[in-house]
């Protein structure tokens, strides 16, 4: 009997780097790798085990076949070579090939730091020239004003990509284009300084719109927190009532659907009063920077869903004014794994949900979610990125243990002092300083005094770690850094997917109007501090230079 990821047809043709040993020509081999990693028993022991929870226990759920003795061993580990592990297993994560350490891993967690390393997408920076010659751009000219150093990097970088599309694949003297997920606008604006450029900036929240196009007046945010309280402020959709031009940037509020999508660029279309030449469609390009969670796999869908009707309504010969413009091409990054909600999120592609072994991984939990969203590789990207990570390690595992003092203290006789009357929620960075520090601070901020932490270890008035619970905490700390490194392989099925699920319902559309799939890794994922750096790029072929 044949395996079944043998006599599954592979995607049409699509771009994207894959990690050694693999390619685009048998994806499906990639993807069952992937599902099968996913589904190993220490994985599936990995995804689930939330520190809190594990602390509580004492030790990880494990499921069949994947307690060979690792978890003991961890905390068998001694304690002047702690650092070493945990320097060593952060490095992986950044290594390709994993180098003798001092400290030998465990023979189980050494496969699985090397499987990582071998299923993660690559990461490194792609020139834009060399995969899309021809672009005439600067990429080193841009106005950050406002901008943070990350945010300046990515909107230079993703601008850029959009003129090498534009001077390569669409062309024509004017621009339009839709930036779904526009935020503060900072992409959009970059955007329309190119001359004929007009934008059409989406975003689903009222705030982000209206600060957005309040900015591109110019206001500083002190002018612009002005503007908001006044009541007789411009909606920031109303145009500069002295000028009858529209704006470069027209701001919008609005939940995508295709629908929604579609009638807002209608109606955007209809106020640019375009000059159009004959039945010649406007070319529209969609992108968006760091499209928020369950938004990307939306516009993902929309826009092949919009290539679909178009495509129908060319065949069909309609007249209608939807027929004014036509979706050219798309670049779009996706973030926040953690936010996306909808089960269709994933798989989007049928190549995933159908690829061996097909009933594994075929949704995501909030687990998996929350890992993708990780990006260990920049834990030490530089010494300030370091302490840093190390900081969010202890919080962690010091929160983690205090739920563990907590819940054994709760369920001791004549304790009902020591249950918390109030959550811990947020605390400075400077209740981390020490351990004492953190367990007052922590007590005193749910309700539990001095006289009843008796249940938090506690000598000579001091909050300590016993050699058992120091020994528990390292454990833990180690256990979420595993759990991180697990994350980017869960992302890159969740990109390789997506890119995918682009070249099987683009590779529908009739030849003469077809599209090139490819997932770009745009942004510098170690120097820029962009996790998510890796851009779907949906680029027309064999179309004639289109007038706008």
């Amino acid at each position: 009997m044949n395996h079944p990821k043998d006599t599954l047809r592979d995607p049409p043709p699509f771009t994207i780097r894959l990690p050694s040993g693999f390619n685009t020509m048998a994806i499906t081999e990639y993807i069952s790798e992937l599902k099968e990693f996913l589904t190993s028993p220490l994985v599936e022991s990995l995804v689930p085990a939330h520190p809190n929870e594990v602390a509580a226990k004492g030790s990880p759920a494990l499921s069949n076949g994947s307690d060979d003795g690792w978890w003991e061993w961890i905390g068998q580990v001694d304690p002047s070579r702690r650092a070493a592990l945990i320097n060593s297993l952060i490095s992986s994560a950044i290594d390709q090939t994993i180098t003798q350490q001092d400290q030998e891993l465990h023979p189980i967690l050494e496969h699985l730091v090397v499987r990582i390393s071998q299923l993660r997408l690559p990461r490194t920076l792609e020139n834009i020239d060399d995969i899309l010659p021809g672009s005439n751009a600067d990429h080193n000219s841009s106005s950050s004003s406002g901008m943070s150093p990350k945010k300046a990097h990515e909107v230079q970088r993703l601008s850029s990509l959009i003129d090498v599309i534009y001077n390569t694949s669409v062309r024509g003297p004017n621009r339009l284009i839709v930036d779904v997920g526009a935020g503060q606008g900072y992409l959009s604006h970059k955007l329309a300084a190119h001359t004929g450029t007009r934008v059409l900036a989406l975003d689903g929240d009222q705030g982000q719109t209206e600060g957005a196009a309040l900015r591109g007046k110019g206001l500083s945010h002190a002018e612009r927190q002005r503007a908001r309280n006044r009541k007789d402020a411009l909606s920031p959709g109303d145009a500069n009532p002295e000028s009858l031009a529209p704006p470069p940037v027209t701001h919008r509020t609005l939940f995508i659907t295709s629908d929604s999508l579609l009638r807002a660029i209608d109606e955007w279309i209809e106020c640019l009063d375009l000059d159009l030449q004959g039945t010649t469609p406007c070319p529209v390009f969609i992108t968006g920077l760091h499209a928020c969670g369950s938004l990307t796999p939306a516009v993902l869908r929309c826009f092949v869903d919009l290539c679909t009707r178009f495509d129908h309504r060319q065949e069909v010969g309609s007249n209608d004014n939807k027929k004014r413009w036509t979706p050219v091409a798309l670049a779009l990054v996706g973030c926040c794994y953690n936010l996306m909600h909808d089960p269709a999120d994933f798989p989007l592609s049928e190549t995933t949900a159908r690829t061996y072994p097909q009933g594994a991984v075929h949704h995501l939990t909030q687990n998996h979610l929350q890992l993708a969203a990780q990006c260990p590789a920049q834990w030490s990207r530089s010494q300030s990125e370091a302490e840093r990570a190390s900081l969010a390690r202890r919080k962690i595992v010091w929160r983690a243990m205090l739920a563990r003092l907590i819940h054994n203290s709760s369920r001791e006789p004549s304790t009902e002092s020591n249950i918390p009357s109030n959550r811990l929620g947020r605390l400075p960075d400077r209740a981390y300083a020490s351990w004492e520090i953190f367990v007052r601070t922590a007590c005193e901020k749910m309700g539990l005094t001095a006289a009843n932490s008796a249940g938090y270890a506690v000598d000579e008035g001091s909050p300590t770690f016993s050699s058992e619970t120091d020994t528990l905490s390292f454990q833990l700390e180690v256990l979420h850094i595993l759990r991180a490194l697990v994350g980017p392989v869960i992302e890159s099925l969740i990109i390789v997917d997506r890119t995918v699920f682009l070249a099987e319902k683009l590779g529908a559309v009739d030849e003469p109007t077809g599209f090139t799939v490819r997932a770009l890794n745009v942004f510098d994922q170690l120097s820029s501090g962009s996790a998510r750096n890796i851009a779907l790029v949906v680029e027309p072929v064999n179309k004639p230079s289109i007038q706008v």
